[in-house]
């Protein structure tokens, strides 16, 4: 169904102002045309006893990945089973008022097909940019469904061959990952010239980079090189512990890198390790503590889910939103702006993530207001994209 009109009760344009009571929102060609005062007439969708906001924005997913099993065998069904699978996973983020996924790392021709099949609208699912198989060293993170590349000049030809075949942006693997038995999450596996050579092509070629990166040393090194935005940041050091890097901070906040903690993979990946409470609460808070003094220091914190992972479901992101929160002491509506109008800045997109004239219309409208309530984005009642009800409560 496509909308002309939305009748508000309170709107959260995503621009971090004060919410706006009783306006209605014009839409067309599925943009928003207008923003006015007040309700002239009783056309459109009545949102008047509810809360109006940007379509939401996951940053990390992979959509290949069950959550439900390993991730080492979790891709190994047949392409045609892979990509029914994610088309049901892409409705679960829908109906949480996700409507721009970015999948962060996938197998074979799944992603493209997905994003064809969304942009031709032979399904309804959310916008979706994607990397393709991330890049990794032989035998490194995630390399049963990366891309092997070793040394400087395959890591160039890996991302041009990416870029050839028509993905969005580029995903390395800066460290080591928990989920690759055999790589090590706390020491980097690219060294900072092949960082740097993966970006320079990127970003030659009009592509973001985005690099995973759990360890200090790696954090450091993608920081240097100048990637678009670090996934985790966990801070890592060898022999269990963390440590921070006042140098890799100041470039973050230097150059405009945005970090996705990806607090849902967090939080399950924790609350599913047999280790006792005060083990788990010292990873827990070691990791937090870091990544609330460059957040303090002014690194820019995005909302992601990671799902894919093991028990990371897709409609896990209001709960990134709640924890960004919870975990670090963002504002509430710095943490809506996490997964909307700071999402698409650091993904590069400029006509969503807020609702304004030019916009995509792009609108996720709620019972309550989530700036008082985190429940509220529990309560979707409708969920639009390109000015379309995609998803509605009892639909």
């Amino acid at each position: 169904m496509s909308l002309r009109m939305i009748r508000t009760g309170l709107l959260i344009d995503g621009h971090g102002g004060k919410p706006r009571q009783n306006v209605t929102i014009h839409l067309g060609e599925g943009r928003i045309t207008a923003i006015e005062e007040g309700h002239r007439d009783s056309q459109g969708l009545d949102a008047r006893n509810m809360t109006v906001l940007p379509g939401l924005i996951d940053t990390h997913v992979h959509l290949h990945m069950d959550p439900l099993l390993p991730w080492t065998t979790g891709n190994q069904d047949r392409e045609e089973i892979l990509i029914l699978k994610a088309a049901s996973f892409m409705q679960e983020a829908l109906a949480t008022g996700v409507t721009t996924m970015r999948d962060c790392g996938n197998t074979g021709v799944v992603p493209f097909i997905l994003r064809d099949v969304i942009e031709r609208g032979i399904i309804p699912g959310p916008r979706l940019l994607i990397s393709g198989p991330p890049i990794t060293t032989t035998a490194g993170h995630c390399y049963y469904f990366g891309l092997e590349a070793d040394g400087e000049i395959e890591i160039r030809k890996a991302v041009r061959a990416l870029v050839k075949g028509g993905v969005d942006f580029i995903k390395i693997m800066a460290t080591g990952g928990n989920l690759t038995p055999g790589s090590n999450p706390r020491r980097a596996q690219y060294s900072l010239g092949e960082l740097k050579a993966a970006v320079d092509d990127a970003h030659r070629l009009g592509r973001r980079v985005a690099a995973h990166a759990l360890a200090t040393e790696g954090i450091l090194d993608c920081a240097l090189a100048g990637v678009d935005t670090i996934e985790h940041c966990a801070w890592f050091e060898e022999g269990g512990t963390f440590r921070y890097d006042e140098r890799a901070v100041e470039l973050m906040v230097e150059k405009g890198i945005y970090v996705n903690p990806c607090f849902p993979a967090m939080y399950q990946f924790l609350s599913r390790q047999p280790m006792d409470v005060q083990e788990r609460e010292r990873i827990k808070e070691g990791r937090l503590e870091l990544l609330r003094r460059a957040y303090q220091q002014g690194v820019k914190m995005i909302a992601g889910t990671d799902g894919g992972c093991p028990q990371v479901g897709f409609d896990l992101l209001p709960l990134g939103v709640r924890l960004l929160n919870e975990y670090l002491g963002v504002s509430p509506m710095e943490a809506l702006q996490g997964a909307t109008k700071h999402a698409a800045e650091a993904l590069d997109l400029t006509d969503v993530g807020t609702i304004a004239p030019g916009n995509k219309a792009d609108i996720l409208i709620v019972e309550g207001n989530p700036l008082e309530d985190w429940q509220a984005l529990e309560r979707p009642v409708w969920v639009i994209k390109d000015g379309r009800i995609l998803w509605e409560k009892g639909g």
